[in-house]
């Protein structure tokens, strides 16, 4: 309505030279059909259509052919965030007229329209972009999962740290554990962690630095299985919305050949990739036996918790080593005020056990000395 109103009134203007010509005219009424079409796309689909530099009908065969070097990723998006609805598709079905009559968005839709199922083609140009980077991103988080359940396994000083822990938690008498090694880290006390430390070093244990043993922990413990489990999950989908599109495409006539023939190369590369099918069963299998290694009920505990009281407890264990020395400066600064009380002491039993005479003599000669000083001593003149 605005597009129809302000160029309305602009014809009605007294003088001719105000008024506007044909041409834009028929440019204003170009735009107030897209608005008509489509309004609440039809600023977007202006801008993004606007902004492409290739031609529609180049785009559209690189699509044909699922040929990503035609069109780029971020161009397939900005075309899925605009491409007509069903009711765009009805309005010019049986548009007969001069293609170069209509305006930007009505021509998009035209050439749309001659492409069977484009959303879907532009979905699976999308899925050979992003494809070979979400099973590269997988295969290597599945390779740190294995990695890390692997470090912590095969820790010997981890496993010897929770052996002690788990004698220092039975001897202040927190239950009989015998190796529940998620239950002992799961409610860390950090007295219990202190005693552990100081064990370690009163026996000179070698496992201080067991934690270098663990390299992919810090890494492994932001992965969750779960998001991995979801993105094999969404693969599938999508290399099976592809067969599925393979099959259809085969009816499409000669319009989809070069998609179909694109499809089957795709199909054979997805189908041959490790994560998809092997990978992340292998090391589903690992995860699970970390779970076991702790002694984990899987049905409330998942691979990223126990890797996260691990992490907890290796924070604590750490931070014990200045807690140690407080203890040890305290334990020292104890010692010195009690050797400064014995010496005292020493030297007043040593004082006591003089002769009679001699303490007299030394107590005589510390009066007379007093009284020297007082009677010698300079007075001052009241005036």
């Amino acid at each position: 309505m605005k597009e129809f109103t302000t160029i309305a009134y602009q014809c009605l203007r007294k003088k001719r030279e105000e008024r506007p010509s044909m041409n834009e005219v028929v440019e204003a009424l170009k735009k107030a059909l897209d608005y008509q079409l489509s309004p609440d796309k039809a600023y977007d689909s202006e801008t993004i259509l606007a902004q492409r530099k290739i031609s529609l009908p180049h785009i559209f065969n690189g699509v044909l052919a699922l040929d990503s070097s035609v069109i780029n990723l971020d161009q397939i998006n900005d075309f899925m965030k605009v491409l007509p609805t069903s009711e765009e598709r009805d309005m010019l079905k049986s548009y007969m007229g001069d293609k170069e009559m209509l305006g930007e968005r009505a021509q998009f839709v035209l050439e749309c329209s001659k492409i069977p199922g484009i959303g879907t083609k532009l979905l699976l140009l999308k899925m050979k972009f992003t494809l070979t980077n979400q099973v590269n991103e997988i295969t290597r988080n599945l390779n740190i999962v294995k990695e890390a359940t692997k470090e912590i396994m095969e820790s010997q000083k981890l496993a010897s740290i929770m052996k002690e822990y788990d004698h220092i938690l039975e001897q202040r008498q927190r239950g009989h554990l015998h190796g529940l090694w998620l239950n002992n880290i799961r409610k860390l006390k950090e007295t219990d962690v202190f005693l552990l430390y100081k064990e370690g070093v009163e026996k000179e244990a070698s496992w201080f630095d067991f934690d270098k043993d663990l390299i992919n922990l810090d890494v492994a413990s932001k992965i969750n299985i779960q998001d991995l489990r979801d993105s094999k999950s969404t693969i599938l989908k999508e290399v099976l919305k592809a067969q599925q599109e393979l099959n259809s495409s085969a009816s499409d006539s000669g319009v989809s050949t070069g998609v179909h023939e694109a499809l089957k190369t795709f199909l054979d590369d997805a189908e041959r990739h490790p994560s998809i099918t092997y990978f992340f069963d292998d090391v589903k299998q690992d995860a699970d036996s970390l779970l076991a290694y702790f002694k984990a009920d899987p049905e409330h505990n998942s691979w990223t918790t126990v890797l996260g009281f691990i992490r907890a407890f290796i924070v604590l264990f750490k931070s014990q080593a200045s807690e140690l020395e407080r203890e040890r400066a305290e334990m020292r600064e104890a010692e010195r005020r009690r050797q400064e009380v014995a010496e005292r002491v020493r030297k007043e039993e040593e004082f006591a056990a003089e002769p009679v005479a001699l303490r007299v003599f030394v107590l005589l000669s510390v009066a007379l000395v007093k009284a020297f000083d007082i009677y010698f001593r300079p007075r001052q003149r009241w005036w």
